[in-house]
């Protein structure tokens, strides 16, 4: 899963008036994008009599702002919320002004935005928001590197919200139900230990007739979950693991 973010900005009957989008989805029409927004949001004042300030899809969401006649909106993926909300306030604030003023005497090309656009562009980019590929190279390569250790089966990064951010799984693995009960795993290890006063878990270890669930905490975002073979080293893992979740956490710091 990529953690790149989207940014659009359509008028309300759903003309689509600048589009940045994230190199992953850049072949994605941009009018196809903001007609599907502007109906999502027209559905929530028309029939919910409510406006629509986000919208949640598997692993992905996007989050509204209303400016006028103009709607703002930012795709990333469901981990990211907070930081597409920030993105969302600084891109309003930025730009929300000049794009309701340039309304008032617009006359359907959507080609006078341009500037805005490059504005939106600069800002996305010191934000360093519009490509984090090389971020999620660098947690997909230490994926890998413990995946490559003796014994290991499979290695995957769930948000604590339950979303797949990377992962080494093969198809006989389930990912839907891992993303779902590894974070729910470590709550449970964390109450557990709360409760006997043992301070938070490092590791949680489970065993079963074919083979181990290694799983540790990725600062406050996220877990890291290992399947290794009956006869791994776990102590190696444990080692192995506990390193990679500081680099981890050090890549899904603030965007």
């Amino acid at each position: 899963m990529s953690g790149m973010f989207d940014f659009c900005v359509f008028h309300r009957d759903g003309v689509c008036l600048m589009h940045i989008p994230a190199e992953s989805s850049e072949r994605i029409d941009s009018n196809l994008v903001s007609g599907f927004l502007s109906a999502i949001s027209k559905f929530g004042e028309e029939i919910e009599e409510a406006r629509v300030k986000r919208i949640e899809f598997e692993g992905k969401m996007v989050v509204y702002e209303y400016y006028g006649d103009a709607v703002f909106a930012v795709r990333a993926a469901g981990e990211f919320q907070a930081e597409a909300e920030r993105l969302l306030v600084e891109l309003v604030s930025a730009l929300g002004d000049d794009v309701r003023e340039k309304l008032k005497s617009w006359r359907g090309d959507v080609a006078e935005f341009e500037p805005l656009k490059v504005r939106a562009m600069e800002l996305l980019k010191r934000r360093g928001a519009v490509s984090m590929t090389e971020r999620f190279r660098r947690v997909n390569e230490k994926l890998n590197e413990l995946r490559d250790i003796p014994g290991v089966k499979a290695v995957a990064l769930i948000s604590n919200r339950g979303f797949m951010i990377a992962s080494t799984l093969t198809p006989d693995f389930d990912e839907k139900v891992i993303s779902a009960i590894a974070p729910s795993i470590m709550r449970m290890g964390l109450e557990g230990l709360k409760e006997m006063r043992l301070g938070r878990p490092r590791n949680v270890f489970i065993e079963g007739d074919g083979g181990v669930l290694v799983l540790t905490d990725v600062g406050e975002r996220a877990v890291l979950l290992v399947v290794a073979k009956p006869d791994a080293n776990i102590g190696y893992i444990f080692l192995e693991m506990d390193n990679a979740a500081k680099s981890l956490e050090k890549m899904l710091g603030g965007v």
